[in-house]
């Protein structure tokens, strides 16, 4: 099995193929972090780290903006996403070549080039590698507004990304369920459910998902406080 990777998927893409709902809102990987768009900001560390090509999934219409932002990038290739996130995924593996690939989600802009090691040395044993946090708050069980009982969370972690990925094993598995027509809802679902091994590295605190204005505010303060930077991931 592959100990590298020579290539990576960003994903910008997400439910119906989008990662952001287009109401009037500018899309979050186009848009600014400090003086970088998130694009640019996962696309640096993952060339950093080794990755080539990194091959960037975006929305169909946004294509050729993800252009100008790519362009001063060398081995990165684009490629418009499908109707549904899996499809997307499908697309961008059909320009992949080598025999491990790093996948990682664009609205994590502070991944670092240590989680994308640590991922890729998981797959010397393993067809898969996450990365993810343990649960550290309490979780309730609740109908409509009343608690019901406290579920113990033992065992119990928050996926991130970036993950690694044996390609042929995710190649096909995402073939067999597209063959089954059945419904994915991330690469660690595909594989497992055919019997694939995938191994879950410790995450970090400070990888944080944008998916609301109020994750993008607190992003801008970790960009701005200067202990967050491309590439390097330093603070992390």
């Amino acid at each position: 099995m592959a100990q590298a990777p020579s290539a990576a998927i960003l994903a910008a893409f997400g439910p119906n193929g989008r990662r952001i709902s287009s109401r009037g809102v500018p899309r979050w990987h186009l848009r600014k972090l400090g003086a970088r768009t998130l694009v640019d900001w996962s696309l640096e560390t993952l060339l950093y780290a080794g990755c080539e090509p990194v091959v960037v999934v975006v929305p169909p219409e946004l294509k050729e903006q993800a252009a100008e932002v790519c362009r001063p990038y060398s081995s990165v290739e684009l490629v418009a996403g499908g109707t549904s996130e899996d499809s997307s995924m499908r697309r961008a593996l059909q320009l992949v070549s080598s025999p491990s690939v790093v996948v990682h989600d664009v609205t994590r802009p502070f991944v670092t080039r240590d989680l994308v090691g640590k991922v890729t040395d998981a797959l010397q044993s393993s067809d898969g590698a996450i990365c993810a946090v343990p649960l550290d708050e309490t979780l309730k069980l609740t109908h409509a507004t009343r608690v019901e009982s406290t579920v113990d969370r033992t065992g119990w972690w928050r996926a991130q990304t970036p993950e690694a990925w044996d390609c042929g094993v995710l190649q096909q598995a995402h073939e067999r369920a597209r063959a089954e027509g059945g419904a994915v809802r991330d690469n660690a679902q595909v594989v497992a459910g055919y019997g694939g091994s995938i191994s879950v590295i410790a995450g970090a605190r400070a990888n944080i998902k944008i998916s609301s204005g109020a994750d993008f505010m607190l992003a801008e303060a970790m960009a701005h406080s200067g202990v967050i930077s491309p590439a390097t991931g330093r603070g992390h």
